[in-house]
């Protein structure tokens, strides 16, 4: 019996939650079983962010040169409080196959009129007139009067496109300049890359040994686009098996393909790896919840102070689940993969925190045999209380956004639920065990007790999100800035749905120690 202790940073990207200006894409969300996958992608697992890599193998296909691990994997990178359960549970990944997803920066590239892609030029039209010698900067077109009408318009094209203030349901549909960027996570791969205009092949942002290449064609508002990549070893996969972000409400309409699903390994033997899919349920991720605090001082403005709350589009997102992985020699099947799902159908609905399913099994058949010849089964409960009852808690003065983003529908089965993976039972008998970080109420999912970085803080911030805005340019006796957000971090809390150990059938285990990022105070002017 051996038991290890890992210490763990906990470390995510910054989210801002007040802005002054914005995009609306960026607020879009992702499906939460992607977002688990490039948990790993977006923040690397190395000493430097201070993760562990913390990986359940299940199964590893194999055939001639093809070669696929099945296992379920960890990101130590904390869990926000508004993070939603993959099919495996919280802050848990299913690693099979692979897919690529991607962050749509502006209009989508593949838009067949407007996007990247299909603009040839590399930047706006500049202003009549403009001389960068003696002007700093562009003043915005029609900039006169209050800054309510300050909406920054410039000329792109014989047209006009703003950016400042954007309502969460209008959208100037311009042509873009700016690529979208792609992360790909596939059999041991991981990056991320950009398009070009001039040639099918990607750029990737990092020296990965793969070629990665993009063919589509189509008549609507987007192509239907596959992505192909070519790994060292000769291997050929392609992602075909697509999923859409749908936003009904938006005019005009920028419905998307935000992630492409691995659906085919070809080895240099002509071995084949077929991955299924079930794609006929679709997620409704919760709004993004955005607000603004503006003020203005000096001499010539009457100062004055308000906070303006924002809803993001409303989404459906496609869930799509990986049924089955067929691995053929000489076109027919030698083994095969199955994975099995809770049930979700009109009459019943296992899966208690969000409108999807999760993962029960995997049961590996080989050609020769009717029975699995290995079966591996999740058990799963919940993070949390299922409420019943009013919603009178969900609103914003008692420090939930819950109501402000219309989150109280039916399709969101309870804000306070998240599914949680307790153990991994191979054959029955071998069981993996886990314990998390659960010593305090489970906060709902739309709570406002949130650090900077979107961890658990454990403060109520009723009616407010924004901390207090501090500047050296600025006298603060001028803004009146009543809330004020307590957004500090707290590290009791912040390790709330965080993994605490991992018990192992031979009963060793390992224990997971977390701690804040701190910095030199010394260094700052």
């Amino acid at each position: 019996m051996k038991n290890q202790n890992v210490i763990i940073i906990i470390c995510l990207f910054f989210s801002v939650i007040g802005y002054s200006q914005f995009d609306f894409k960026q607020f879009v969300p992702q499906n939460p079983n992607v977002s688990a996958l490039f948990k790993s992608t977006i923040t690397p697992v190395n000493e430097y962010s201070g993760t562990a890599n913390i990986n359940i193998p299940i199964y590893t296909l194999q055939e001639g040169g093809l070669s696929i691990p099945i296992s379920i994997g960890y990101a130590t990178g904390g869990i926000q409080v508004s993070e939603e359960s993959s099919v495996v549970g919280l802050g848990w990944s299913l690693n099979a196959g692979g897919a690529i997803t991607r962050n749509v920066n502006g209009i989508d590239d593949f838009h067949i009129t407007k996007g990247f892609l299909a603009n040839p030029k590399n930047h706006p039209d500049l202003p009549p007139n403009w001389n960068p010698e003696t002007q700093p900067f562009a003043f915005p077109k029609n900039a006169v009067g209050s800054y309510d009408q300050f909406d920054c318009e410039f000329d792109s094209d014989n047209g006009i496109q703003t950016f400042y203030d954007l309502p969460p349901k209008t959208l100037t549909l311009d042509n873009d300049y700016l690529r979208d960027v792609f992360m790909f996570n596939f059999n041991g791969y991981g990056g991320s890359f950009v398009l070009s205009k001039n040639s099918p092949n990607a750029f990737l942002t990092s020296k990965t040994p793969i070629k990665i290449e993009y063919e589509g064609s189509g008549t609507g508002i987007y192509s239907n686009v596959k992505i192909t990549a070519l790994t060292e070893d000769g291997a050929l996969y392609e992602f075909a098996q697509m999923g859409m972000t749908l936003m009904p409400n938006i005019n005009p309409n920028i419905d998307y393909v935000s992630s492409w699903y691995l659906s085919k390994i070809t080895d240099i033997l002509g071995n084949e790896a077929i991955f299924n899919y079930d794609s006929s349920n679709t997620i409704t991720p919760f709004k993004s919840f955005n607000q603004v605090f503006s003020a203005t001082t000096g001499p010539s403005f009457q100062p004055r102070s308000e906070y303006k709350d924002f809803a993001g589009p409303l989404t459906h997102v496609d869930d799509i689940l990986l049924t089955s992985i067929e691995i053929k020699k000489n076109g027919q099947k030698v083994q095969e993969a199955i994975f099995e799902y809770s049930v979700l159908n009109v009459n019943t609905r296992e899966r208690l925190d969000v409108d999807s399913r999760f993962l029960k099994s995997v049961k590996i058949y080989n050609s020769s045999q009717i029975d699995p010849i290995e079966e591996f089964d999740l058990y799963q409960s919940y993070f949390g209380n299922q409420v019943t009852g009013d919603y009178y808690n969900y609103s914003l003065t008692n420090g939930d956004f819950a109501q402000s983003i219309s989150a109280l529908g039916s399709e969101f089965p309870n804000l306070n639920l998240r599914l949680k993976l307790d153990s991994v039972a191979r054959n029955v008998k071998e069981r993996h065990v886990f314990k998390y970080h659960e010593n305090f109420a489970v906060p709902n999912k739309t709570s406002m007790s949130q650090d900077y970085w979107g961890f658990y803080n454990g403060v109520i911030n009723p009616e407010v999100f924004i901390p207090e805005i501090t500047s050296a340019n600025v006298n603060q006796s001028q803004i009146n800035q009543e809330k004020k957000a307590n957004r500090r971090p707290e590290k009791s809390y912040a390790k709330m749905f965080s993994l605490k150990s991992v018990i192992y059938p031979t009963r060793g285990s390992t224990d997971y120690e977390y701690e804040l990022n701190t910095f030199d105070q010394s260094f700052i002017n």
